[in-house]
């Protein structure tokens, strides 16, 4: 009776661990490796993942994310712009511009693309929710919050102690920009 018993744990708790996987997009598909195996740029151990069932909206890629507001600091305005891609990759730059109409103060697609330097692997969450970290040189950034229909409100923490509360990144398609912005 225990080997029958421990047979159909170990048979379910296989089932299950492949279903699991199936599910998850691994981030190693990344070029460049550290001497210690880890992603070049920072140790970004970090994957894509549904959890807790499909969710009901998910991240747009056909334009960018974008939280515009007025730096205090530069006196400039600054454009924190996101993309996430279908692999689960993100990115994110930060545009300034000094002009009131913002027509440079979009990132191009041309150089905001895949292969940009500062990234990260995003997660869906249940309820809408997302998480993502940027890595940069000698900096991380972690990101949390929900996704909306035509925007994300995220607040962040950073590893410089910097942190930010419910940012409302709005949604832009790259034909958008192109004709309103540039």
């Amino acid at each position: 009776m225990k080997k029958t018993i421990s047979l159909a744990f170990f048979v379910i708790l296989f089932l299950f661990s492949s279903a699991f996987l199936n599910g998850c997009i691994s981030m190693f598909d990344i070029d460049k490796i550290d001497d210690s195996g880890v992603p070049y740029g920072y140790k970004q151990a970090i994957s894509y993942i549904y959890t807790g069932g499909e969710p009901e909206l998910s991240v747009r890629f056909d334009g960018l994310y974008c939280y515009i507001h007025y730096d205090v600091q530069s006196k400039e305005v600054l454009n924190e712009a996101i993309r996430f891609f279908e692999d689960g990759r993100v990115i994110k730059a930060n545009v300034v511009s000094s002009t009131d109409k913002l027509k440079a103060g979009f990132p191009k697609e041309s150089w905001f693309d895949y292969e940009y330097d500062d990234f990260g692997y995003y997660t869906l969450l249940s309820d809408n929710g997302i998480s993502f970290t940027i890595t940069y040189d000698q900096l991380y950034v972690e990101f949390w919050g929900h996704i909306h229909d035509n925007y994300i409100d995220l607040s962040s923490w950073s590893s410089n102690g910097n942190t930010s509360e419910d940012e409302e990144y709005v949604f832009y398609s790259f034909g958008e920009i192109e004709k309103e912005y540039r």
